[in-house]
């Protein structure tokens, strides 16, 4: 890993000193409070947390995070969630298609490979995938992957450059944004593209609205995090800092240009309900929701985002 940055209070996209601390959304681990702020420039949430290689690899290396971390613990362990796993893989990919039909393609925390599986078997990519759990990277290679145990940062030079590096659900968890970025983008090839798929945890959904408005009714009182489902509504919660970095739409489009990509997609929508809340009315809620912002209005709305942008620098 490269060095990680000392403790800040600048903004990791902008670089903007300017922020607040939230009264909802951090946590407190590895004895410390970890509180979440809100940068006023550009709009990113962020812990402003020095986090060591140790514990970056200590939570992720290790099988609670695939058994239940991973996904909110709403979903079966990884392996046995293949046919979920490629539907979501499909919809990126599919978007990927419209500007690169072949090359080599990257994947930074791969899991356990179905992404590659079906980037290689069906969209005939020539991949190669970097993942810091040691038993999802050893399921990859069962799959006849080319992958790697790690950090992006010990991928033998002589796998790139690539025409796509994909992310999914990884960039929120970076605890060393620039230099991060700055390094994976030296392996891209000109008019390479990054492609990111990844949660809007704090952005308004229309889901949330209701809530909210039906909060507003019974209490007289409005607040933001009334709005979050409540999981996120505590000040500091006992868990890992899994999400350093929460994005919307105007933190996304400055950590593009601050790195100097060329937004080729944004699409802003609000995800499928979790199997945990089925039949509920938050169920059918949400189910709505998705198909609305996913087909009518895929911009604002949404706690999900896929991203695809050209490298133009």
């Amino acid at each position: 890993m490269l060095n990680q940055p000392n403790q800040s209070a600048i903004c990791p996209v902008c670089s903007s000193p300017d922020h607040h601390e939230l009264n909802y959304g951090g946590h407190f681990f590895f004895n410390r409070p970890m509180p979440l702020v809100h940068c006023e420039k550009c709009g990113l949430k962020y812990i402003p947390q020095n986090l060591t290689s140790a514990e970056v690899t200590s939570m992720y290396d290790n099988a609670t995070y695939f058994d239940t971390d991973y996904a909110g613990g709403a979903q079966p362990h990884y392996t046995e969630s293949q046919a979920a796993n490629e539907k979501k893989a499909a919809r990126v990919l599919n978007f990927i298609k419209k500007f690169k039909s072949q090359g080599k393609l990257l994947e930074i925390g791969c899991a356990g490979g179905h992404f590659l599986d079906l980037a290689r078997r069906k969209y005939h990519f020539d991949v190669t995938g970097v993942e810091m759990s040691s038993d999802m990277a050893a399921h990859a290679r069962s799959l006849g992957l080319t992958v790697f145990t790690g950090e992006v940062y010990g991928l033998p030079k002589d796998r790139g450059p690539f025409d796509v590096i994909y992310m999914g659900d990884v960039l929120e968890h970076v605890p060393n944004l620039r230099e991060f970025t700055d390094y994976i983008l030296n392996l891209l090839n000109p008019k390479g593209l990054l492609v990111l798929e990844l949660p809007l945890t704090y952005n308004p959904t229309l889901v949330g609205l209701v809530v909210g408005l039906k909060n507003l009714v019974r209490n007289r009182k409005w607040e933001f995090k009334n709005i979050l489902p409540s999981q996120h509504q505590p000040k500091l919660i006992k868990s890992p800092p899994y999400h350093l970095l929460l994005f919307n739409r105007s933190s996304i489009k400055e950590y593009l240009r601050t790195f100097h990509m060329q937004p080729l997609v944004i699409r802003i929508y609000d995800g499928e309900p979790k199997p945990q809340f089925a039949a509920s009315m938050y169920s059918r809620l949400k189910t709505l929701s998705h198909k609305f912002t996913d087909k009518v209005f895929p911009y604002y709305f949404g706690d999900r985002a896929i991203v695809v942008a050209e490298k133009s620098k």
